[in-house]
């Protein structure tokens, strides 16, 4: 939720002491991103360093102290938060079957409420339901935080931050109630830092889940709803393989006509004029410009022609969680500094793993007859000796994958191929398991191709696309939606990423979509 992300909110001042983040968490705060996830991101540590996590869910109190309700800026009326909790609490006291049932574009949200389901009837005993409802939903969060994470990144040390964010009306700052302070390192014990936080007050606000601990039925209800868990996508569902992946077109016509590339190289926003880097850059990702050049053509097209404004725009990102994504400079920043808060909806890979829920969720924040913004995409490195998925991390001496997730899958396909499939759902790993399924069709036609991690960044992008086409609507309002759908390239120093655009349309309800693709084209 866009709230959690304002200047001066808890995530905000960390991020601006300890640098970049990396966003682990989806809708209600559980860190969807998996096993998988968490494994990419703590192998991205400096060499012997340590990690820092913050996690929890969140809700909002109004101004006239009523739990979950919220008047976000540009809109008449309060609004739930956290809205996927709350819906699911909601969804589960109306006890409709299939409103239970998985939903392999809704993943989240199908967890959640199985999660939430077991704690209904306890919660709505309570004075204040709302309230019972956000520290269940901050055990829920933990207890998957603790199913995914490790310390089998080094010798440095993970510190865990876990409670409450409290989202307080204007001009308020932003609460957090801190349940978790903890310090882990491998071979040795935990370290248990929480009275540094708040040394006075009484140990009963220490607890985590008061409701669960009161909850005498709670091992019957988990036995009820045991067989509720969301079974795994099929494969049988995914699309036949491309066929080819050649650029070369592009590619040549990027050498035929290389002046542009000079001017970014001459301002180190680009690969240097015939450098293994540039080369491979323009030979799997023809089209592609530095992050600087994307945003100023998306603001203009947006700007001049619909009326978009940082006051009446709100932003989305859907891209993989990696922290070289999230860089000072890097597209999404541009995007952020210039039109407003991100509110994340993607996971390990980019695709939009929030869901239908969560895009509701988010479009419902627009201010009223406000438009939405929306980037999305997956991104692949290309190392400075041009080879295409290899990044080297600051700290790092020795370089790794980028993105790990769709490698990783990629690899995994691969390895499968002719074996029988024994892959099982994995609840702690949902969205590796889901892009393994999107992926290992392709998997053969990848390898037979001249550059087989240029192919996976391309057939991954079509994976992304094919998500979001089916999370995303027009239902919030009069306003605009503008896609902006492509692939991220994580370059070297002090090169500016790039991002190739494939997508740039703008729809509103009741009108056909106006595809604004010939924006970046140099004499468009």
């Amino acid at each position: 939720d866009e709230i959690n992300n304002e200047k001066g909110d808890l995530a905000d001042v960390l991020k601006e002491h300890w640098g970049e983040c990396f966003p682990l968490g989806g809708i209600s705060g559980a860190p969807f991103v998996g096993a998988t996830g968490f494994g990419a991101f703590s192998h991205h540590v400096p060499d012997d360093g340590n990690i820092l996590i913050l996690y929890g869910p969140h809700v909002a109190i109004s101004e006239s102290g009523e739990v979950g309700q919220y008047l976000r800026l540009g809109q008449s009326r309060h609004s739930t938060a956290c809205g996927a909790v709350i819906g699911a609490y909601k969804a589960c006291l109306d006890s409709k079957e299939e409103d239970l049932e998985f939903d392999e574009f809704d993943m989240q949200m199908a967890w959640i409420k199985a999660q939430i389901a077991p704690h209904v009837e306890i919660i709505k005993k309570q004075d204040n339901p709302m309230v019972a409802l956000a520290y269940q939903a901050a055990e829920m969060v933990k207890n998957k935080f603790n199913n995914i994470c490790s310390t089998n990144f080094g010798s440095g040390k993970l510190a865990i931050v876990g409670g409450i964010q409290i989202n307080m009306p204007h001009p308020l700052d932003d609460h957090f109630l801190p349940m978790v302070f903890e310090i882990r390192s491998q071979g040795c014990a935990t370290k248990n830092l929480l009275n540094e936080l708040h040394e006075t007050l009484p140990e009963a606000a220490l607890r985590i889940g008061d409701v669960a601990a009161n909850d005498e039925h709670l091992d019957e209800h988990l036995d009820e709803h045991h067989d509720e868990h969301p079974a795994a996508p099929s494969h049988s569902q995914n699309k036949k393989p491309q066929s080819k992946f050649d650029f070369s077109k592009g590619y040549q016509a990027v050498l035929s006509s290389p002046q542009q590339f000079h001017v970014y190289s001459w301002l180190s926003w680009a690969p240097r004029f015939n450098s293994p880097c540039f080369h491979a850059l323009h030979r799997s990702f023809p089209g592609a410009l530095p992050g600087q050049a994307v945003h100023a053509r998306i603001q203009a097209a947006l700007e001049d022609n619909f009326g978009f404004t940082p006051d009446n725009t709100l932003f989305g990102v859907s891209i993989c969680p990696d922290e070289i994504n999230n860089q000072k400079g890097s597209l999404a920043d541009l995007l952020k500094e210039f039109w407003g808060e991100i509110f994340p909806l993607g996971g390990i890979s980019g695709a939009p793993f929030v869901g239908k829920t969560g895009f509701k969720a988010f479009s419902h924040h627009v201010p009223d007859d406000g438009n939405v913004l929306v980037l999305f995409g997956p991104h692949v490195a290309i190392s400075d000796s041009g080879e295409v998925g290899k990044y080297l991390r600051p700290g790092q001496q020795n370089e790794s994958t980028a993105c790990g997730a769709v490698i990783g899958a990629y690899h995994a396909a691969i390895n499968a191929l002719g074996k029988e499939d024994k892959d099982e759902y994995d609840d702690a790993d949902m969205q590796m398991a889901w892009i393994k399924a999107q992926l290992a069709p392709h998997a053969a036609t990848i390898g037979e191709q001249q550059i087989p991690m240029g192919a996976l960044a391309h057939q991954a992008y079509e994976m992304v696309k094919a998500k979001i086409d089916k999370i995303v609507n027009n239902d919030f309002g009069g306003g605009y939606l503008a896609l902006v759908g492509g692939i991220q390239i994580n370059l070297p120093a002090p090169c500016l990423d790039h991002f190739l655009p494939l997508t740039f349309e703008v729809r509103r309800r009741g009108e056909a979509s106006r595809c604004l693709l010939q924006s970046f084209k140099l004499n468009a």
